[in-house]
C-alpha cells in the first residue's frame, strides 16, 4: 500500500468518523430534489426543544428539569451504537479514544480526569499531553487495560473485536457520536450525563443552538450559490458530499445548495463530466483534501470557480469532527459562501 493511498484512506476513515456505522442515532433530515430544506425547517430543526406538549394542562406536573439538578448515579444511556450502557457510579479516570468526545470533555471542564486519548485527539492543546492509547481505528487493548479507566469512550467505528475485549475485561465502553447537527447535541448531551455533567453540557448545546440560529437567520432569503465539495479528486476518486451527507446539511444552514445534494448517498463518486457542466459558484474543499492541486487537476482546472479564486479551504476538524466546535465550522462555512453577510 503507498503512501498516498494511506494518505487518502485515512481522510475517509476520518470522515466515517462522522457519518458511519451509527445504529440508533436520528437520520439527517430528508432535503428536497435539490439537496435543500427551506430555512424555516432548518430553524425549526435546530430550536430547543424544551416547548411544553399543547395537550399537556397547567396541572400537570412538569418533566424534571437540569436546569434544577443534575441527575444521579446509576444512570442509564443508550449510546450511538444503540446499546443500553448503566454507569454505576461517576467516573474518576475516562480514556478517550474518539477525537469528538476529547474536546467535549475538555469543553466540559474534565480534563483533569482524562487519562489517555487516541493520536488523533489533537484538540484542546492539553489533550496532546495525555498518554496515548493507540489509533482511533486501532485503540491499544494491552495500554487501557492496564490504565484500568472507569469508562471509555470511543467512535461508531471501534472495532468489534475491541469492544468484546474491554468487556471480557469488566471495563464500560460508551460510544457518543453524532449523525448529524442534532444527533451531535443529544451525544454531547449524553456525554455530560454520563460525567455527572449535564448541566455544563446543556449550556454548551444551548449556546451551539443560539450560534447556530443566528447563522441560519443571516443567510434567510439571500440567493444560494451552488457548491461542490471536494473530499478527493485525480487519481484517488472524484468523490463529495452528497444528499444525504452530514456536510450537506451544513451546506445548507450555511446558505449554499449542493449541487450533489440530490444524491442520496453520503459520499458518492461524481460525474467530471457533470461537474464540469454545472460549473459551480464555489468550490469547498479541507486542508486535509491538498485543495493546492486542483488548479492543475483534469477537469477542476476548467471551473471557473478554481480560475477565479472562489476555491474555499475548510478546517477538517471543525467540519468533520462533531463536537462542541461544529458551528465554527458552520460558521466558517457560512463565511466562506456568503462573505458580505459575515463582516
Amino acid at each position: 500500500m503507498n503512501r498516498k493511498f494511506l494518505k487518502f484512506a485515512t481522510l475517509l476513515v476520518v470522515m466515517a468518523m462522522v457519518v458511519s456505522l451509527i445504529a440508533a442515532c436520528a437520520s439527517p433530515k430528508a432535503p428536497d430534489k435539490q439537496g435543500n430544506e427551506s430555512q424555516e425547517e432548518v430553524i425549526d430543526q435546530k430550536d430547543d426543544t424544551g416547548e411544553q406538549d399543547e395537550d399537556k394542562t397547567d396541572d400537570e406536573p412538569e418533566e424534571s428539569s437540569t436546569q434544577d439538578h443534575e441527575e444521579s448515579f446509576p444512570l442509564e444511556i443508550v449510546d450511538s451504537l444503540g446499546r443500553k450502557i448503566t454507569i454505576e457510579t461517576e467516573p474518576e479516570k475516562v480514556i478517550s479514544i474518539a477525537p469528538n468526545t476529547t474536546e467535549t470533555l475538555f469543553a466540559l471542564g474534565l480534563g483533569d480526569k482524562v487519562i489517555g486519548v487516541s493520536q488523533q485527539c489533537d484538540y484542546p492543546q492539553e489533550a496532546t499531553e495525555k498518554d496515548k492509547m493507540g489509533d482511533f481505528w486501532g485503540p491499544n487493548i494491552e495500554l487501557i487495560v492496564e490504565a484500568n479507566p472507569d469508562i471509555i469512550f470511543v467512535g461508531n467505528a471501534a472495532p468489534e473485536e475491541f469492544l468484546n475485549k474491554m468487556e471480557e475485561n469488566d471495563i464500560l465502553v460508551l460510544s457518543l457520536e453524532g449523525l448529524d447537527l442534532e444527533g451531535t447535541y443529544e451525544a454531547i448531551i449524553d456525554t455530560g450525563r454520563a460525567m455527572g455533567a449535564r448541566q455544563a453540557a446543556e449550556d454548551i448545546v444551548n449556546s451551539m443552538r443560539e450560534k447556530a440560529a443566528d447563522i441560519v437567520e443571516k443567510v434567510e432569503g439571500v440567493e444560494r450559490p451552488e457548491v461542490y465539495f471536494v473530499i478527493s479528486y485525480g487519481e484517488y476518486g472524484d468523490f463529495t458530499a452528497g444528499g444525504t451527507s452530514f456536510i450537506n446539511e451544513l451546506i445548507t444552514m450555511a446558505g449554499g445548495r449542493n449541487i450533489a445534494g440530490d444524491i442520496e448517498e453520503e459520499w458518492p463518486q461524481y460525474s467530471m463530466e457533470k461537474l464540469v457542466e454545472q460549473d459551480p459558484d464555489i468550490i469547498l474543499s479541507t486542508i486535509q483534501a491538498n485543495p493546492d492541486g486542483l488548479a492543475e487537476a483534469s477537469g477542476y482546472k476548467e471551473l471557473d470557480a478554481i480560475k477565479e479564486n472562489r476555491l474555499i479551504v475548510l478546517d477538517d476538524n471543525l467540519i468533520n469532527r462533531a463536537g462542541p466546535r461544529l458551528i465554527e465550522g458552520l460558521e466558517a462555512l457560512a463565511k466562506g459562501i456568503h462573505p458580505d453577510l459575515f463582516n
